[in-house]
């Protein structure tokens, strides 16, 4: 079962970053037997954010003949998208994010051609 924690300070920093996303100093461990006084969910995460975009045109090259032309885009902004952070108040490295989120990649292109007859 994870301990909720006391909370003595906002444990926010001015700019966040992997290596230190929140303030662990400002929580710590409450007494034995006792329930921390944090509020659920207080902490947020950084987020995700993602677009993917497509551009296609077709081309008639005769009448029996079709040309179809794609180009899909995807994390058109290349933004990278974070795990959340570690919360556990008492580890050392609560407040650093180590991985990326899952199925978020850098940005990919693609290009397709498909000839219809």
């Amino acid at each position: 079962m994870a301990l909720r924690p006391d909370h003595r300070a906002s444990g926010a920093v001015s700019s966040p970053s992997r290596d230190r996303w929140f303030d662990p100093s400002a929580f710590v461990t409450p007494p034995l037997y006792t329930y921390g006084n944090s509020g659920r969910n207080i902490l947020r995460g950084p987020g995700i954010a993602n677009l993917d975009w497509a551009l296609g045109k077709d081309f008639q090259l005769r009448e029996d003949f079709r040309l179809k032309f794609r180009w899909d885009v995807y994390n058109v902004f290349n933004r990278t998208n974070m795990n959340p952070p570690v919360t556990t108040v008492d580890a050392a490295t609560a407040g650093r994010i180590f991985a990326l989120f899952p199925g978020y990649n850098m940005r990919r292109m693609q290009f397709g051609l498909h000839l219809n007859w």
